[in-house]
């Protein structure tokens, strides 16, 4: 009988310590500092217009996804995006039926993604798609002869890969796409980060966000050879799909809007003419005047990644002479949320250079491709430090 009520009371002593860590657990992921609670900074920074907004998006129009385009508009300006592309399955019919627009101060703008056997490529600034069925070769041509371009759209996921060859008729490919983080996680990050999920939500899609290694060392083989843009890319349908046809919003478009963005780089700000302002935003993207930011650990406007040779400077996308001294000047926005913050300098894929503060400059003559990460430290769980990539910037050419 002794025995019993000693086991009776170890029994709850050990159920009041699980419940007391249970509680701490919730309260310490609760509180993670993830998402700062600080205003967005201006757009007009260092003589240029610095717009955010996101790159391949699916709504009702893919067939797999749900929301409207009036909904995704409604969320994106409460998320205080300036721009989204979403990019339908297969189709252009969300063109044809006049959803391309401005939805408040959102410009919404239609590509599509398209199926290929090597994989899926991203079709912007297009207005005619051809059948499926045609060539990869075909559908390339036809975009360049409507003026369009085309982004390779998960070039390294562990599912389906890109498995085509580098035409030079693609200018660019997904680096950060959350979809690939997802499958590209541990199952232990999958599952602490469900554990988070309900408690904190930027704490658990950051639980499984990393480096993407494979991608990056794509983008610099070829950045190697030939200008070669990489965007971030949410890949959010907002529909999971449990037993038959019966399809959930998740996850939803406020949760993954704050996340990371793109952030393309303009030398005037928008007009408000949809026709102008889609021009220029196009025009920028393809040149590669762009930087990608998780902007749910601290809003990056104003990042600036520039190079000088003489009187003549150049942004992210642009080429200078090789062999002539080239003067590069990386400029942070003031971030009080992040702590040991670093600036990496990349030379056709090798780290070179580091180093901390508000600017940081550095000079080359060699030839190839220069671009930029900033890493931070994020709190984890356990209360250990995270290494994470904070920005990329597009490259500098020196050819």
């Amino acid at each position: 009988m002794l025995s019993l009520k000693n086991n009776h009371g170890k029994a709850k002593f050990y159920l009041f310590i699980g419940i007391t860590l249970l509680i701490i657990s919730m309260v310490r992921i609760a509180t993670l500092g993830i998402h700062p609670d600080l205003p967005r900074l201006s757009s007009h920074q260092n003589g240029y217009y610095d717009y955010e907004g996101l790159i391949h998006y699916h709504t009702t129009y893919s067939g797999d996804a749900t929301g409207s385009y009036k909904a995704l508009g409604e969320i994106a300006n409460q998320c205080h995006l300036d721009f989204l592309i979403t990019t339908e399955h297969n189709n252009l019919s969300a063109l044809t039926e006049h959803q391309e627009g401005r939805y408040g101060s959102t410009l919404i703008l239609v590509g599509i993604e398209s199926t290929r056997k090597e994989g899926y490529l991203l079709g912007l600034n297009m207005n005619a798609y051809i059948s499926r069925d045609f060539s990869t070769d075909q559908f390339l041509s036809e975009i360049q002869k409507q003026g369009g371009f085309t982004i390779i759209a998960h070039p390294r996921n562990p599912r389906w890969h890109w498995r085509g060859n580098n035409d030079e008729r693609i200018v660019g490919q997904e680096i950060v796409d959350l979809t690939d983080q997802f499958y590209g996680a541990s199952r232990m990050d999958i599952l602490i980060g469900g554990f988070y999920y309900p408690l904190n939500t930027p704490a658990a899609y950051m639980q499984i966000y990393q480096r993407p290694t494979e991608t990056l060392k794509m983008w610099d083989e070829i950045t190697c050879q030939r200008p070669f843009i990489g965007i971030y890319a949410p890949d959010v349908h907002q529909g999971l799909r449990i037993g038959g046809n019966y399809m959930i919003r998740f996850p939803r478009s406020e949760d993954i809007l704050p996340i990371g963005h793109d952030h393309i780089i303009l030398p005037t700000p928008f007009t408000g003419d949809l026709s102008k302002d889609k021009r220029m935003l196009y025009d920028a993207l393809e040149k590669g005047r762009l930087y990608i930011a998780i902007d749910i650990l601290q809003d990056a406007t104003g990042f600036f990644f520039k190079a000088r040779q003489g009187e003549k400077t150049v942004l992210m996308g642009d080429q200078l002479p090789a062999g002539v001294k080239t003067d590069f000047l990386v400029t942070l926005p003031p971030h009080p949320a992040l702590k040991n913050v670093t600036i990496n300098v990349y030379h056709n894929g090798q780290k070179i250079d580091s180093g901390t503060g508000p600017e940081f400059s550095f000079q080359a003559t060699l030839p190839g491709a220069y671009r930029i990460e900033v890493e931070c430290d994020i709190p984890t769980f356990l209360g250990l430090k995270k290494r994470v990539v904070w920005i990329y910037s597009n490259p500098i050419y020196l050819r």
